[in-house]
């Protein structure tokens, strides 16, 4: 079969009435009907509160409400204001680190992200990283991205049956997004900001601070980081180096003023906190723009941070890239974004009847499939260090399942909220570096509040940490959580626990734990799979245009966890119910109570069970195995739409897929097929 993917998922692609399986959608209607059911007036519960800023968000149009966002605004930018002092050269008091520290804690963070990151010396405890801003995340300002990702959507059918480089695409975008249509874009959406938040009456004053941002950015976007690169840094925790803040290089940025204001810590505790740094190099370029900015004209930097400031609230929380502000998606995700905490407590609220059952399938696959995982371990050479991370690995997949009321209101109880969105908004936004506070002096034992929640369907491993975490939305929705066969089971939730346990051994994942120990048996694994996905590759869209690509390392170690995970889930879910000794005694009792007139059963051979059956579809088990597998990757588009995987780590479905059932041995026996 060539192309498994499209027997798959070539539905979705035909019919704009199926639609792929989309779990966080399913998620968030789950956490909607609780959130529904919340009161309002309850302004003591974090439900309650959660529903006062939902509902603020629906009713955000009214002209009354729209009157008060410029008093608003003057009141969050405070001191941060318009300035004519360039223009007519009086003296201006300006301090850059207190800004950008002031500016980060209302969470405006356009030039480095702050972050937790476990302490590599520490298990129990966090650091904090620092690296440049990686754009595209719910609150980033991503205007300039999706005017770029449009025009060169919109160019490619005029290429007809050509080809066209997705290298040469992505240089494009980024200079689109920098220098080109992107950045006009953004200059628009400023001015209408400075406008609607009446922030300078002097029309002279904006077009001079408009000419002055737009030569920033633009001098800026030069400095950035390839962003492909940062984020597979981050990904393989690739840091620069660790230092305490009061060693960092603060000749342009002092950045224990910086953390001192983010955090609300004296400068004493900060100077001492560990502070890891990524691409250090493209650090002290975009500080060095600052300080230019800076030492020319205080003035006129000011009123660019504060244009960037309101550009940004007015893109976020009033003119939306994604939806629009009263719509009930749009709504529920800004609810959701900006308090977790209530909003896991609402989906373990609206789930909890069947928690145990959850609790019970995790526990049940993920010791089968570490069984499974022992077994072809053994056949490595050197399998003990292996055996012994998978162990560690596997002996508590966590089930984030200890989000209580009780959290969720404490997270909030600082939180007065009111029927005013954009005040609700800056107000949590805020809050975000209050609770990021918490999680710093809290340590990873509360993991749950610091990688995943229970409402995403995608499960994490931590690398540093060594552990598995699965949130209920990986799992089939509750009401079908029973009625299902089990090898759709291993499909979905199986299937993701293992691929999570391959990351253990992936590129990022093997430097931990096993730092000392002899890799070049699997390092040969992962350059032999490494040497066929990568490299250059091409794909024709169903209207002829070819797209030349290179499937890069961002997106190997995903591929390696799905080639691992395949054919080991299958062959867990077919000795699921073997009889496991637990001693020689145990085995021996076994053995004699067997009637010796019929013949000898291995002990650990697999019992008859009934298994449940999907009527209507001539398919053998192992076939839906893999095909329920395959599904969880359709895409309503037939393109692979590569220039967005350029920056993502996960590969296009139809690549996953038919690279994976290609090198899978139990999908050749499902489907009696060749595989070359």
């Amino acid at each position: 079969m060539q192309d498994f993917y499209q027997y798959a998922c070539g539905g979705v692609m035909n019919k704009p009435y199926i639609k792929p399986i989309n779990r966080g959608a399913m998620a968030r209607k789950i956490i909607k009907d609780e959130l529904d059911r919340q009161n309002s007036s309850d302004t003591n519960s974090a439900g309650g509160k959660m529903k006062v800023f939902y509902d603020s968000c629906l009713n955000s149009g009214s002209q009354d409400t729209r009157k008060s966002w410029a008093k608003l605004i003057k009141d969050t930018f405070d001191t941060y204001q318009f300035s004519d002092s360039a223009m007519n050269g009086t003296d201006f008091n300006f301090d850059l680190d207190k800004t950008l520290g002031y500016m980060m804690k209302r969470g405006f963070t356009p030039f480095f992200d702050i972050e937790l990151e476990v302490n590599p010396d520490e298990a129990e405890s966090f650091m904090i990283s620092l690296h440049p801003t990686i754009p595209g995340s719910p609150f980033h300002n991503n205007l300039a991205r999706k005017v770029c990702l449009e025009e060169h959507h919109s160019n490619l059918p005029a290429l007809g049956n050509t080809s066209y480089d997705v290298t040469e695409a992505y240089r494009n975008f980024t200079n689109c997004v920098g220098t080109g249509k992107g950045l006009e874009a953004r200059l628009v959406r400023m001015k209408d900001a400075v406008v609607q938040f009446e922030l300078t009456k002097s029309e002279e004053l904006l077009e001079e601070t408009l000419a002055k941002t737009k030569d920033f950015l633009t001098d800026l976007s030069e400095k950035q980081p390839h962003i492909p690169d940062l984020i597979m840094n981050l990904a393989n925790n690739d840091y620069d180096d660790i230092k305490h803040a009061e060693d960092l290089d603060n000749s342009i940025i002092d950045w224990v003023t910086v953390l001192s204001l983010f955090l609300n810590e004296d400068k004493s505790e900060v100077s001492t906190r560990k502070i890891a740094m990524y691409c250090e190099r493209s650090m002290n370029s975009i500080n060095g723009v600052l300080k230019n900015y800076y030492e020319i004209s205080k003035a006129e930097l000011n009123n660019i941070l504060v244009m960037l400031w309101a550009e940004w609230i007015y893109t976020v929380f009033v003119e939306p890239v994604m939806g629009s502000v009263g719509e009930h998606e749009y709504c529920l995700n800004t609810a959701i974004s900006l308090m977790e905490d209530t909003a896991s407590y609402l989906y373990l609220q609206a789930v909890d009847p069947d928690v145990k059952a959850r609790n019970e399938q995790i526990d049940k696959i993920a010791a089968n499939i570490k069984e499974e995982g022992m077994n072809k371990l053994r056949n490595w050479s050197l399998p003990e260090p292996f055996q012994a991370k998978l162990e560690t690995m596997m002996k508590d997949v966590i089930k984030l399942d200890n989000v209580k009321r009780e959290t969720a209101t404490k997270s909030m109880e600082t939180v007065s909220l009111t029927g005013d969105f954009l005040h609700n908004t800056l107000l949590l936004v805020k809050h975000q570096s209050t609770l990021m506070k918490d999680k710093l002096y809290a340590g990873t034992d509360e993991m749950w509040r610091a990688f995943a929640r229970p409402y995403d369907p995608f499960g994490i491993y931590n690398y540093r940490l060594n552990k598995i975490m699965i949130p209920y939305a990986s799992q089939e929705p509750f009401q079908t959580l029973r009625d299902v066969p089990e090898y759709l089971h291993y499909a979905r939730i199986g299937r993701q626990i293992s691929h999570l346990m391959w990351h253990g051994y992936d590129t990022s994942g093997i430097g931990f734990e096993l730092a000392t120990t002899s890799l070049t048996g699997i390092k040969s694994k992962q350059n032999q799979l490494k040497t066929e996905y990568n490299g250059a590759k091409s794909y024709k869209n169903p209207k002829g245009l070819t797209a030349n690509y290179d499937m890069t390392n961002l997106t190997t170690n995903e591929i390696w966890a799905d080639v691992g995970s395949t054919d080991l889930v299958w062959q867990a879910y077919l000795k699921r119910n073997e009889v496991k000794p637990t001693s020689e005694n145990l085995v021996e009792k076994q053995v004699q109570n067997i009637n010796t007139r019929r013949r000898r059963h291995s002990v650990t051979e697999p019992q008859d069970f009934e298994e449940k059956t999907l009527p209507f579809l001539d398919m053998t088990p192992a076939q839906l195995y893999h095909l329920y597998w395959a599904q969880s990757y359709c895409s309503d588009s037939s393109d692979l739409n590569m220039l967005e995987v350029t920056e993502t780590r996960k590969p296009p479905g139809r690549e996953r897929v038919n690279f994976v059932t290609k090198h899978s041995e139990e999908f050749k026996k499902a489907f009696s097929c060749t595989l070359n």
